[in-house]
């Protein structure tokens, strides 16, 4: 291992690993943020979603309540 890091060091300079390190990093930490907005956005509309249906439902629960009721009589 030790005479490939040798190798290396000859080929390429430290510093492009460093860089190519700190743009891999910047990156992977632009991906996470933009997954982290994502997962918020995918939850938000979930709840938005349930909050419509129920409201619907309630809204029309005393009158489908009456529809049965008088059909019924």
């Amino acid at each position: 291992m030790a005479q490939l890091n040798g190798r290396l060091d000859k080929v390429v300079p430290m510093d492009v690993y460093t860089v190519e390190k700190n743009q891999i990093t910047a990156r992977v930490d632009a991906l996470e943020a933009a997954r982290e907005k994502d997962a918020d956005k995918v939850t938000n509309t979930r709840r938005w979603m349930l909050g419509t249906v129920l409201t619907v439902i309630i809204a029309l629960l005393p009158y489908l309540t009456a529809m049965v009721k008088g059909a019924g009589a």
